[in-house]
């Protein structure tokens, strides 16, 4: 985890074990006083009761999954609830309309691609990106191990299901000057298993693996690997920033605590806790999941490109936003500012100041 994060939990737990000192220590002053148990019983009533933790609403992306561990890692060992957030997460799904839900303030915290909020804001969603959880995007194609394409420049004229208006694919046609034949997503392997000619988008963490369980000899085209500068990112709304930064900071420090403990400690934790929440995943794909995370260093990024666990790089987020504006994507004067905050980044400085 990055050293500003490391330092900024460190912080926090001093805060916290300064405060119990204090506690124990005018409990001791209340004993040394010869108060009777009536009274002390009194006094402990009339003090201020703790403050609740602050409800953060955290939307994912999709069903419970191993992608999603860092934030169920936390999630189940508490670092949230002790850190005074009560975070509940929320699964997403087909036609989940998580950016519509962030913005009418349905959810106040969500997850998905970095470039799809830049659109999202383009078009004049209220969005704004606080955190990054993957260096690297786990979209790929998929295609069968006799298929001709072996690179991104094999696609040129071939049917590929993927989401219709992905960034992705404009960058990728762009980049390697081809059209894509593009056939809508349905979320499922079945014409991918049953035509060894077809090729279409998906997870290396996921469907790459189930496809390949099912009989199927496959391969992969790492969208990553394209030139796309596309990270996993952490969203929240405008106005939920403005009013909420400490509590913000705090989750985006936890929830980089949660991924750091998933990927290089036991996640036995946030297994059972997908498990519980989604019965149709099983042991296997889970733990493939994880080791490709790892393979592939979505997480912890590759360090000679300058990435790190966490890292919220403004020159990558500037390398993406001008790939969408050449793109025409995005309108000549958009701005990083616009998409953008580095406020709720844990910083040396340690937490936050109260809120006023």
């Amino acid at each position: 985890m990055p050293a500003s994060v490391a330092r900024f939990l460190q912080s926090q737990r001093r805060l916290s074990a300064a405060l119990r000192g204090a506690f124990a220590g005018a409990s001791a002053l209340v004993a040394l006083a010869g108060c009777s148990p009536r009274e002390t019983s009194s006094k402990a009533e009339s003090t201020e009761a703790p403050k609740p933790r602050q409800a953060i609403r955290l939307q994912m992306d999709w069903y419970p999954q191993a992608e999603h561990g860092g934030f169920y890692q936390a999630l189940a060992k508490g670092f949230y609830a002790e850190s005074g957030l009560d975070v509940e997460i929320l699964p997403g799904g087909p036609g989940a309309f998580i950016a519509q839900k962030l913005a009418t303030g349905r959810v106040d915290v969500a997850i998905g691609r970095s470039d799809d909020v830049f659109t999202a804001v383009e078009q004049g969603l209220p969005l704004v990106i606080i955190g990054v959880f993957m260096q690297r995007d786990p979209l790929c194609l998929l295609l069968h191990e006799d298929d001709p394409v072996r690179d991104f420049s094999g696609l040129d004229g071939r049917a590929v299901m993927a989401h219709p208006g992905a960034a992705w694919v404009r960058h990728v046609e762009a980049r390697h000057g081809i059209s894509i034949n593009l056939v809508p997503m349905n979320y499922g392997l079945a014409r991918f298993l049953a035509d060894p000619s077809f090729i279409q988008q998906g997870y290396v963490t996921n469907e790459a693996f189930v496809a390949r369980r099912a009989g199927a000899r496959v391969r992969t085209l790492l969208i990553a690997d394209s030139g796309n500068e596309s990270l996993r990112v952490i969203t929240t709304h405008r106005a939920f920033l403005r009013e909420n930064l400490p509590a913000l900071r705090t989750l985006v420090a936890q929830s980089l605590r949660g991924w750091d403990d998933f990927m290089h400690g036991d996640p036995t934790p946030a297994r059972a806790l997908i498990r519980a929440r989604n019965e149709r995943l099983d042991d296997e794909i889970f733990t493939h999941a994880r080791e490709a995370m790892r393979t592939h260093r979505l997480v912890d990024g590759d360090p000679a490109r300058g990435e790190a666990p966490g890292r919220m790089s403004r020159a990558r987020l500037q390398r993406q936003l001008d790939q969408l504006r050449e793109l025409k994507l995005l309108r000549p004067d958009f701005v990083l500012e616009d998409a953008v905050s580095f406020a709720a980044q844990p910083d040396e400085n340690g937490p936050a100041p109260p809120s006023k």
